[in-house]
């Protein structure tokens, strides 16, 4: 009861800065309102990184779990990487990043059982690293795009994840690859797709 007064507060005194019809659009106070224990959460606190979200809520969906809250970056919520996910068990809230690193450290993430956070390990990250580096009651999987920024951790703090795993990958580091986009008619054709890549070829990322 203590959580829901505090967070019930919190949020009107933020709501000034925030996008109304994002808020009513995701439904925020029934998320305070739930007391029950809920399943998963996944988090993109980033304004990219989009595509792999489908992906990793197909994943959750696969294994039997019957509820999937997502929390994202306002920004990258506009534009609508989950347009052509179709399920009734998802919950999206969009909010600024700086926003959602507080409700993290405040404690939302004690709600679940599982949290997933699509994206860490860029700049900024000070108190949500020192957060996530502690022993929690939800179980952290936390998927690092730069081999460099994925840590030895013990599994009891978090479970690492990569997309693609390296010759150089080391035993403690798992990859789960989150190819599903949504769901897009197939069209036949006669051409070849020609693939266009951005980014350096480096050996801790795999961007080709």
């Amino acid at each position: 009861m203590v959580n829901f007064i505090f967070f019930f507060s919190f949020f009107f005194l933020i709501s000034p800065i925030l996008d109304i019809n994002i808020i009513c659009h995701n439904n925020f106070l029934n998320f305070l309102i739930e007391t029950n224990k809920k399943e998963i959460l996944i988090i993109e606190k980033n304004n990219f990184h989009g595509e792999c979200l489908p992906g990793f809520i197909k994943y959750f969906i696969d294994l039997g779990y019957n509820k999937i809250d997502i929390m994202i970056n306002k920004n990258l919520y506009k534009l609508n990487p989950l347009k052509k996910i179709f399920n009734q068990k998802l919950n999206i809230f969009a909010y600024p990043s700086k926003l959602i690193e507080k409700f993290i450290i405040l404690g939302m993430c004690d709600y679940y059982k599982i949290c997933l956070f699509n994206s860490f390990g860029y700049k900024n990250e000070k108190k949500l690293t020192k957060y996530l580096y502690k022993k929690q009651k939800f179980k952290k999987l936390i998927v690092f795009h730069n081999l460099n920024k994925a840590k030895k951790q013990n599994e009891e703090i978090f479970i690492t994840i990569v997309l693609k795993k390296f010759n150089n990958s080391k035993k403690y580091i798992y990859e789960i690859n989150p190819h599903f986009f949504g769901h897009y008619k197939i069209h036949n054709k006669k051409k070849k797709t020609i693939f266009i890549t951005a980014g350096n070829i480096e050996n801790h990322k795999k961007k080709f």
